[in-house]
């Protein structure tokens, strides 16, 4: 087991955050630079944060980040839902 790193990737400046807007939540979201884990303020499982509002705490996994805001199903086909 062999590691190798170089002073570069320890003074490289962090890679600028993504800021997305998403129905769930009425602020601007942005990945976080670090990975975590946390529980989704959407699906309520321990899942890995895909976008967060540190102000809030709001934290967004991957799978809920997809969700659509409204969809159609085949028992009622009037109108979105």
């Amino acid at each position: 087991f062999f590691l190798s790193f170089s002073l570069v990737d320890f003074l490289a400046p962090p890679m600028a955050m993504e800021k997305v807007e998403h129905f769930s939540h009425e602020c601007a979201l942005s990945s976080p630079v670090i990975a975590v884990r946390s529980i989704c303020s959407v699906c309520y499982k321990d899942e890995a944060v895909e976008f967060t509002c540190k102000p809030c705490n709001f934290d967004i996994c991957e799978d809920c980040s997809k969700l659509p805001q409204k969809l159609s199903h085949d028992f009622h086909p009037d109108h979105l839902l």
